[in-house]
């Protein structure tokens, strides 16, 4: 049974892995990039299409009427106040509508509104006025045309107060006028001295009540130019030449952006929901377990590899899981060892193979068993036929070995097939007719392989597990699932097996996110050169 760690994180929440990130980050780079390069360039070629907009703007000037001046605080609040009430009328619709018919627009007064941006400026008496248009010398003029026509109105306003008494005051100057015309006319006519100063008392009376009727008329006047506020324009508006809109540099660069972390989080995303095993460290940080050993994609001859090409990298890594299983428990030596899987397609039957073969050129006297007695492919893989094999050998225990063996076709390797299919096979696994042919095997050789049927698959690996020394779980990353692995380990510790480690088998280097960990980081065939000769680094 494999020792597990108190502090195995396989029950704790798992710790972000940094370099994971970065590693994809990496491997998807070129993706990442394409995906903000497409971006950015269907947004700079949307943009160059659209009808670019200018904006001009100018300001006004409002200062409160002079008999209102003072310096205290409510006075400055007042002109505020002042300010944003003009910013309101600027919009109105009488005053848009002579700006509309000064310039000639088309008659409509929403769209004018919406290009016309008006704002007082805070803490200030200014007001800010913008205008947008595809034309920015139309522009110009609309804001210019604004600005006269609102200050055009103010003094309509303003004036309307006191124009009733200024009109009666003047009409009662004309009147006086006249009738002191009269008087002085008499008076040149009048013969008579006593006439004549009469005419001269009248006269004098008359001139008091004009000179009355004229400070009355210009105190209207004085009255009406101080309690009016004056509204000026700062600068006048003039043509932009350079477009508000669309912004095509900062909506290029805003699309590209949002290209590249799209692009990262769509990748992030589907990470995450792989719960596929990718690399070494996942197995040993998540699963307890020590890698023994990573077997690269290859391709799959008539023959197992390290038979078909002995000198080959991936033999020599059939090698380093050998030595690597010999040293997993050096006080306890493994004799019999039993290789499965979590989930059929994984390899176990060509790491079985291989493995016997690299422990026979070893020097060892091996058997190669097949236990897999529902889809048995020993036979297959050692190209031999299949006719007495394990089963028999269970039902009937004496059987002399030699009968049930075939030679291995590598010296010291005898392979025992799986033989006729039992109705019952971890019934048959479990017996103790099979323990006592695992004694008998153990005795007759350095050491006895078994491959066995998928642990999820179905229960034989586990009645058998605990009969043996050792179990070896091959895994393939990007197929078995970090879950399937899991329960695996769990139903072998449950019966208690000696889980010695697991092999990462048909490993990709190409194609596939997983495959970038061990070509980059991890194992990578760099270490080896051509027919197996190492390359040894300092």
């Amino acid at each position: 049974m494999s020792e597990q760690n108190p502090n195995n994180p396989i029950n704790k929440e798992e710790i972000i892995d940094v370099r994971h990130y970065l590693y994809l980050i990496w491997h998807w780079l070129w993706l990442i990039l394409l995906a903000a390069v497409i971006a950015g360039a269907a947004t700079y070629f949307f943009n160059r299409q659209m009808t670019p907009i200018y904006e001009v703007s100018t300001k006004l000037l409002v200062m409160e009427a002079p008999s209102s001046k003072n310096v205290d605080y409510n006075s400055v609040l007042a002109s505020q106040s002042l300010t944003k009430t003009y910013s309101d009328m600027l919009t109105n619709d009488l005053i848009l509508q002579e700006v509309i018919n000064r310039v000639n627009l088309a008659n409509d007064i929403p769209l004018l509104k919406k290009a016309i941006k008006v704002a007082p400026v805070t803490n200030t008496q200014l007001i800010e006025i913008s205008v947008e248009d595809p034309d920015p010398v139309l522009a110009a003029r609309i804001a210019n045309t604004l600005v006269a026509v609102f200050i055009e109105k103010v003094e309509s306003i303003q004036s309307s107060r006191f124009s009733s008494s200024k009109d009666s005051l003047g009409t009662q100057l004309q009147e006086m006028g006249k009738q002191l015309a009269d008087i002085n006319q008499k008076k040149a006519l009048a013969t008579n001295e006593a006439d004549r100063d009469n005419l001269n008392s009248q006269a004098l009376q008359y001139q008091q009540l004009y000179s009355n009727l004229l400070t009355s008329y210009e105190q209207a006047r004085l009255a009406e130019i101080q309690s009016s506020a004056n509204v000026t324009q700062v600068n006048a508006a003039m043509p932009n030449t350079v477009p508000v809109s669309p912004k095509i540099l900062q909506n290029t660069i805003i699309a590209a952006l949002v290209g590249l972390f799209l692009a990262m989080g769509i990748i992030f995303g589907l990470d995450a929901l792989d719960d596929t095993i990718k690399t070494p460290e996942e197995v040993t940080s998540k699963l307890g377990m020590p890698v023994l050993g990573v077997i690269f994609e290859h391709k799959v001859q008539n023959e197992p590899i390290t038979m078909a090409s002995p000198r080959s990298p991936i033999s020599e890594a059939f090698r380093s899981l050998r030595t690597n299983i010999i040293y997993a428990n050096v006080d306890n030596p493994i004799h019999t060892l039993l290789v499965t899987s979590a989930s059929p397609g994984e390899g176990k039957t060509t790491v079985s193979a291989n493995l016997a073969i690299v422990f026979a050129n070893s020097g060892k006297q091996v058997y190669f068993a097949d236990a897999d007695m529902r889809q048995p492919t020993v036979h297959k893989k050692m190209d031999i036929p299949n006719s007495l094999g394990l089963s028999q050998l269970v039902m009937n225990p004496e059987t002399p070995l030699n009968a049930v063996s075939q030679n291995g076709k590598v010296r010291g390797l005898n392979v025992i097939t799986c033989g006729d299919l039992p109705p019952n096979p971890a019934e048959l696994l479990g017996s103790k007719k099979m323990e006592m042919v695992v004694e008998r095997l153990k005795k007759d050789a350095d050491l006895v392989i078994f491959d066995t049927p998928p642990v999820l698959a179905v229960s034989d690996p586990a009645v058998l597990a605990p009969c043996v020394d050792g179990v070896v779980l091959v895994l393939r990353p990007g197929k078995t699932t970090m879950h399937a692995a899991r329960q695996a380990l769990e139903q072998l510790n449950q019966v208690n097996a000696r889980v010695v480690g697991a092999v990462l088998n048909d490993v990709r280097t190409n194609g596939h996110s997983y495959g970038y960990y061990y070509s980059k980081g991890y194992y990578s065939k760099k270490y080896y050169g051509k027919e197996g000769k190492t390359i040894v680094r300092k």
